[in-house]
């Protein structure tokens, strides 16, 4: 594992050099959290109409996504995708009692 590390890391580093000239995505913004409580909150500076996509990934959690605002509870376990207005519904993920998570969050900011 160490041996492939090595080998990898010097090419991944030569890749960030060059920039990509086409963002392969409708969304310009992506965030990674991994093993950590959501609180409550709204995304800011985005349009009403525009939706966060959100995808669970990790091994063996039981998460579960919150959208407060219509008093439901989503199963959020690995390999759930989501799609929601994020401005609109207040949302979170609170604690959880085993496994890891790892989820990636695409958001638009108009």
């Amino acid at each position: 594992m160490w041996l492939a590390n090595s080998q990898a890391t010097p090419q991944l580093l030569e890749q960030l050099d060059n920039p990509l000239l086409l963002w392969p995505t409708i969304y310009p913004t992506m965030d990674v959290i991994a093993n950590q409580l959501t609180p409550r909150h709204f995304n800011k500076g985005e349009a009403l109409s525009f939706y966060d996509h959100l995808v669970s990934f990790g091994q063996g959690h039981n998460a579960q996504l919150l959208l407060d605002d219509l008093h439901t509870e989503f199963a959020y376990q690995p390999g759930t995708s989501v799609l929601f207005s994020g401005k609109v519904l207040a949302h979170s993920v609170p604690e959880w009692s085993k496994g890891e998570k790892v989820g990636n969050c695409s958001l638009c900011k108009g």
